[in-house]
């Protein structure tokens, strides 16, 4: 099995991504609608890669409590 990483992602932008991406597609064990996974050596690029992961961690912190969201390190710390 490839290395991959599942990521959260927009239901509109996930479909239009598995549309043009061989490396981007749902996963087992995720909701596809929001969650897809990305192959690390496929036609993704790693400039691609890097911006998902970036989309992915603030859908997932903004869907944090308030508190959670208080507690996480400032961008760019440590």
């Amino acid at each position: 099995m490839p290395l991959a990483v599942g990521m959260k992602c927009d239901p509109e932008r996930g479909v239009d991504l598995r549309e043009r991406y061989a490396g981007i597609d749902t996963g087992p064990y995720l909701n596809g609608k929001h969650w897809h996974y990305v192959e690390l050596q496929s036609d993704v690029s790693d400039a691609l890669i890097r911006e998902l992961l970036d989309h992915s961690y603030d859908l997932v912190v903004a869907g944090l409590t308030r508190k959670a969201r208080a507690e996480l390190p400032e961008a760019g710390g440590p």
